[in-house]
């Protein structure tokens, strides 16, 4: 996979350092070094089969894997501490004070260690030393005080190792209920391992526990923190009977006929412990404990019964996440201070009773909606799988390396998009918008300035462990950092779009499946992450094109589930046009005006959420579009790229 951007290391502060580490030592896990190698973490983690005394190296390896776990669970913790100090106007001394805390954790002997067996040097000296040599006069060193891209920075890297994504859990072809069928207890792989932290596949390798910390009350928010095993190794729900649930999660690695089994838990009578056959689902518990989520009172803590989604519901609601009483990615990350939706660190809100939402607490009582929370399916929502929609890689001969396609079905002279019946995303045309959207494959790591092929006019990388991601418009997506006039190759001709100009792309999304009782209001909310250059290739205005995010909603009359045309907005009601929204346009065009230095490129060359929160659903709309749009400012391109599109809805009860 190409890496993506390395953090900046040449302005002296040795946070972007250590972000600078970190992001090495991922990439030292991830990456293919040799075609037909295991990567670094599958190398790493057959260290676990060595379990002899005598086996001295594959010990020190595992001792150091397990230290590092640690150290970088708790640098999530004293970067939040930092990130939250660093919102305050009179909190200098305590900025200063956990910067010195932070530096210590990330300069001791297990950290270094650690980054050395990662990477596969030996033990030595220590890289840092001459960062912890300033830790007692650090008040005279302002400069070494992160700034907030530092601290954002830090967040994805700590993410990207700790993070746990799994598979969705299978739906009901004409319902949101959980397809058991689909998913017997016999099923065994739930882990998206490409997008999975490798620090906590090695720990489930290893089969050792990581600590999570920061997970106190609200009147003690810091203090509390939990060792966790076997926490989302496998997928939950309240099943109709709790045999239903797998009994065995597992990865292999390897081909066919020639595969290893990298990590491996039972949760029935094969496992020798009897508290480990449901040690996932009571770590579920302890963690809602350890915040304050501790009502109502489970008579047992070995069930996902209906106290476990009750407690789960209450924390999804204090917490801004749908309320659906599942363990979803976004759930399951928010109790370890991680965000799945903005790819970084989150703290968890701890219960506060003030902070519940009215009804929540109904959700199980008659007249309560059917699903109070969830994830809408989208087709292809982070450009990783063109299959879905039809579509197909194509490369520029000579360029093999960055395969592209047209991301959405482009719409005909008349009648609705060809699209296939379950959906996708349709390419918009009209006045005033220029056809466009593709998916990139992530540019390539270079040794200059800015790390990546391309240098300043760099397309970047996806947002996560995938390798795509979209733009909104380009004329050779082969061609790292193109700029000037396009070749005579190019894919949407050699004119440059209109000023003013907007390419736009779209999915519907019908809401027939949602049940929507009386006395109670239907909440959307659509997040994207979004990415710029921070200016144009021409380099005339240096300022930057722009891209948004937006839900248009409508009613009967115009949507027939034919998936196809998005309708004039000025023809609908009011009541739809009302609703519907788009998010401000990124980046700002004020604070983007100056031209931009190559150092602050590969600091801001960072994916930032961009969303359209909690918008309500008018009782006529049996349908709606989530929005990508790209805006042009000049050159051929539009330079507006987005990864991982989210669509949620929840239930909250009307007011009295």
């Amino acid at each position: 996979m190409p890496p993506e951007t390395a953090p900046d290391t040449t302005t002296g502060n040795p946070f972007s350092l250590i972000a600078y580490l970190l992001f090495k030592v991922r990439h030292s896990l991830e990456d293919i070094e040799e075609p037909g190698r295991p990567p670094r973490w599958i190398r790493i983690a057959r260290a676990r089969q060595a379990t002899a005394s005598t086996d001295y190296i594959a010990i020190g390896v595992r001792e150091a894997i397990n230290g590092f776990s640690e150290a970088l669970s708790y640098m999530v913790e004293l970067t939040l501490d930092i990130q939250e100090v660093l919102v305050q106007t009179d909190a200098a001394k305590a900025l200063v004070e956990v910067s010195a805390d932070f530096l210590k954790a990330a300069t001791s002997d297990t950290f270094v260690n650690g980054v050395r067996a990662v990477v596969g040097e030996p033990p030595g000296g220590n890289p840092l030393s001459s960062v912890g040599g300033i830790l007692d006069s650090i008040k005279e060193y302002m400069g070494y005080i992160p700034e907030p891209d530092d601290v954002y920075t830090l967040g994805h890297e700590l993410y990207r190792l700790l993070c746990i994504e799994q598979l969705p859990l299978p739906r009901e072809a004409n319902s949101m209920e959980v397809d058991e069928a689909a998913l017997p207890p016999s099923v065994f792989d739930h882990v998206d391992v490409t997008k999975s932290g490798k620090i906590r596949l090695l720990q489930w390798a290893f089969d050792h526990d990581l600590t999570t910390f920061g997970l106190g009350d609200k009147e003690h928010p810091e203090e509390a923190k939990q060792a966790l095993t076997r926490y989302g190794s496998r997928r939950l729900w309240a099943a109709s009977d709790p045999a239903r649930l797998p009994v065995r999660t597992a990865w292999n690695w390897g081909t066919a006929g020639n595969q290893e089994i990298i990590y491996e838990f039972f949760f029935d009578s094969r496992e020798e412990t009897e508290a480990n056959r449901t040690l996932d689902i009571q770590e579920t518990y302890e963690l809602l404990e350890k915040m304050g989520y501790t009502t109502p009172a489970a008579p047992s803590k070995t069930v996902f019964g209906a106290e476990l989604t009750q407690r789960l519901r209450r924390f999804q609601a204090i917490n801004d996440l749908p309320v659906s009483g599942e363990l979803d990615n976004t759930t399951l990350n928010r109790l370890l201070n991680l965000d799945f939706i903005a790819k970084n660190i989150r703290r968890a809100k701890p219960y506060d009773p003030a902070r519940l939402p009215e009804g929540v607490d109904q959700l199980d009582d008659a007249g309560a909606p059917r699903f109070p929370g969830g994830f809408f399916k989208l087709i292809n929502p982070g450009a990783e799988h063109p299959e879905e929609q039809g579509f197909r890689f194509t490369t520029m001969p000579g360029n093999a390396k960055y395969p592209y396609y047209q991301a959405a079905t482009p719409l005909p002279p008349t009648g609705p998009a060809p699209v296939p019946s379950r959906g996708g995303w349709i390419s918009d045309s009209g006045t005033g918008v220029v056809q466009g959207f593709v998916a990139m494959r992530s540019r390539y790591a270079t040794s200059d300035e800015n790390r990546l092929e391309g240098g300043i006019l760099s397309e970047g990388e996806a947002s996560t462990g995938g390798n795509f991601f979209f733009a909104a418009r380009f004329t050779e997506p082969w061609i790292a950092g193109r700029s000037g006039e396009p070749g005579d190759n190019s894919l949407f001709g050699k004119n440059k779009p209109a000023p003013g100009s907007v390419a736009r792309m779209y999915q519907w999304i019908p809401l027939d499946k949602l049940h929507r009782p009386a006395g109670w209001e239907l909440y959307v909310t659509a997040s994207v992450l979004r990415r710029s250059l921070f200016e144009e290739r021409s380099r005339t205005t240096h300022q930057p094109d722009q891209g948004s995010i937006g839900l248009e909603f409508y009613d009967e009359d115009y949507f027939k589930g034919n998936l196809g045309t998005r309708r004039d907005p000025s023809a609908q009601s009011e009541e739809l046009n009302a609703a519907s929204m788009f998010a401000p346009p990124y980046p700002e065009i004020a604070a983007s005006v100056a031209q931009v230095t190559p150092g602050d490129v590969a600091r801001k060359r960072l994916w930032v959420p961009q969303s359209v929160p909690h918008v309500l659903v008018p009782p006529s709309a049996v349908a709606m579009l989530v929005i990508l749009e790209g805006h042009y400012q000049s050159g051929w391109d539009i330079d507006a790229y987005f990864d991982d599109v989210v669509v949620s809805w929840t239930f909250s009860k009307k007011a009295a």
